[in-house]
């Protein structure tokens, strides 16, 4: 049997056809598919990557507005400090004497106790409900600080609290001046409460002092914790100390 060209033509035609609907089919379709799946997972994998981006963008932001808040926190707390320790007094009052020439003696400390605050405006005019109801928080208060003197118990938390400093001193004018003046602007808040003077000689002035130095109670919060390598005791026990006090 003999094709004629024709026929030897749609033959081809259809081997062709055949041919291309193989691959198309069988090879072509199924990588496209392929391709189209994974061109899917890249750009969920890129919207994943975005958005862990933006979140890591996000915690450095909130890391670098927490060591902010950390700082501003660490400075109330030199300002106002969540518990008042004789140490930390006694280290801020020996920088106020070294930066002014001021000598301090005979310190006493008092106990600390809450401290109440005084809300009222002086251009307002209190009702006799608001009176008895401050007088009746002043009235609790007191007796709670009578029960904790009594029962060993702490001040709560959230409360202000204040410690008075009594000492003598001895100066110049200027240096009193200028110890005044550091007191003002110590970073932590301290008020004078009372102070004399009375003067010695020409340029020399003693007097006492009663300065007040306020926290805020914080049980949660820890103290920095102290240490030190002095030695203690003397291996002589009637030597004098005389020629160890510097």
């Amino acid at each position: 049997m003999t094709l004629s060209d024709k026929d030897k033509k749609v033959l081809i035609a259809l081997i062709l056809l055949g041919i291309f609907a193989s691959v198309y089919f069988f090879i072509y379709s199924p990588l496209y598919a392929k391709l189209n799946t994974l061109r899917r997972e890249v750009q969920k994998l890129q919207n994943d990557l975005n958005i862990m981006q933006g979140i890591a963008v996000q915690k450095n932001q909130f890391d670098n507005r927490l060591e902010v808040l950390h700082d501003e926190l660490e400075k109330l707390n030199k300002k106002i400090p969540p518990d008042l320790l004789q140490e930390n007094i006694i280290l801020i009052l020996k920088d106020i004497q070294l930066s002014t020439g001021v000598h301090l003696k005979n310190l006493t400390f008092t106990e600390i106790i809450p401290v109440i605050s005084d809300s009222s405006n002086p251009q307002q005019v209190k009702s006799e409900q608001n009176e008895g109801q401050n007088q009746l928080i002043l009235n609790k208060i007191n007796n709670d600080n009578k029960k904790n003197q009594h029962s060993g118990l702490e001040i709560p938390d959230e409360t202000g609290i204040k410690m008075e400093v009594h000492a003598s001193y001895t100066a110049t004018y200027s240096e009193i001046k200028n110890f005044l003046a550091a007191v003002i602007n110590n970073e932590s808040k301290i008020t004078v409460k009372s102070i004399t003077l009375t003067r010695e000689k020409e340029n020399t002035l003693t007097g006492n002092l009663i300065l007040e130095f306020y926290g805020f109670k914080n049980n949660a919060y820890k103290q920095t914790d102290w240490h030190t390598d002095v030695t203690t005791g003397k291996s002589e026990l009637f030597e004098s100390f005389e020629d160890n006090i510097q």
